[in-house]
């Protein structure tokens, strides 16, 4: 729910997440497409959810102002 531009280093969210979750590993998701735009699909899938998950077990949360 998400796309990457990597030529404009530009990240689009989809607002509809329906978790914070969902969220959060979208837009990890999308930045390591930026960084890595030589990875397959399947590697950033893996490594998002690597990092995501870990990430998350620290209590990492998105706080709205």
């Amino acid at each position: 729910m998400g796309q990457a531009h990597i030529e404009k280093n530009l990240i689009e969210i989809d607002p509809r997440h329906k978790t914070a979750k969902s969220l959060f590993d979208t837009e990890i998701h999308e930045f390591l497409h930026i960084r890595n735009p030589e990875w397959s699909e399947t590697k950033v899938r893996k490594e998002a959810k690597i990092l995501r998950d870990f990430l998350w077990k620290l209590n990492y949360r998105k706080i709205n102002d």
